[in-house]
């Protein structure tokens, strides 16, 4: 997906629950790139509930290229995992802009590039016909 679009989530539901431990998963509207996946990972956003959910090396949502996030966590933790992936959801769509600029940058300067070579091409054809 060239053209970076905003992800937003519209839809969040409980699909399980059993032994404490509730697997939650968000429906996103558009289907995120690997570009858009991995700036939701890098998210600062804090986790906030019980110390093994912020602390004790803590599961992480599971962002999937079909549109959804899913992420088992305890019953207790709910609110501050609803609350983790709506932060790093809104970050990662902050970061559009900036990949938007970097990509064309990248653009331009593969268009320069391009331009350089046929140049050279060209020269060295020159050459080639007057020798």
């Amino acid at each position: 997906m060239d053209a970076l679009q905003p992800v937003t989530i519209s839809d969040r539901k409980v699909v399980d629950a059993s032994g404490g431990q509730v697997l939650l998963e968000w429906t996103l509207t558009g289907r995120p790139d690997e570009w858009w996946i991995a700036a939701f990972a890098r998210s600062p956003a804090v986790r906030t509930g019980s110390s093994s959910f912020v602390w004790a090396a803590p599961t992480n949502p599971d962002v999937r290229s079909n549109g959804t996030i899913r992420w088992q966590v305890a019953e207790q933790d709910l609110g501050g995992a609803a609350s983790f992936v709506k932060e790093s959801v809104d970050w990662a769509n902050s970061q559009l802009p900036v990949e938007k600029g970097r990509r064309e940058s990248q653009r331009e300067q593969e268009a320069t590039d391009e331009r350089a070579r046929a140049e050279k091409l060209n020269e060295l054809q020159r050459k080639l016909e007057e020798s």
